[in-house]
């Protein structure tokens, strides 16, 4: 999704937020992707963990794989455009490509 805020705004990223007080990971997963793309999870998978260091702040992202009903998606303020994508591709950020490519999150089987 191209985000319209910081950090990262004007790149291609994830769908992403901070996990709110008495929330797990995977509620946070489910509330995000439901609140800014309006899509259904069916199938979630964690991926990895990575360390992002950003200009202006330090976050740490735990990535997943995310299957979900269909793929109408419905975005909310935080996003101009969105993308569907099967590969890593020059025009996402840094941080992204790399998230995709240790995640090998493509892969037909990655459970």
């Amino acid at each position: 999704m191209l985000r319209n805020n910081e950090p990262g705004r004007g790149v291609w990223f994830t769908p992403g937020s901070r996990i709110l007080y008495g929330e797990t990971i995977e509620e946070t997963v489910k509330r995000t992707l439901t609140e800014e793309t309006g899509l259904t999870p069916i199938k979630i998978v964690r991926k990895g963990v990575m360390t992002h260091f950003w200009p202006e702040t330090h976050t740490v992202t735990v990535f997943y794989r995310v299957d979900v009903e269909d793929d109408q998606v419905k975005m909310n303020e935080e996003h101009s455009a969105y993308k569907w994508i099967s590969e890593a591709t020059n025009d996402l950020h840094p941080f992204l490509k790399r998230m995709i490519e240790e995640s090998k999150v493509f892969k037909k089987k990655y459970l």
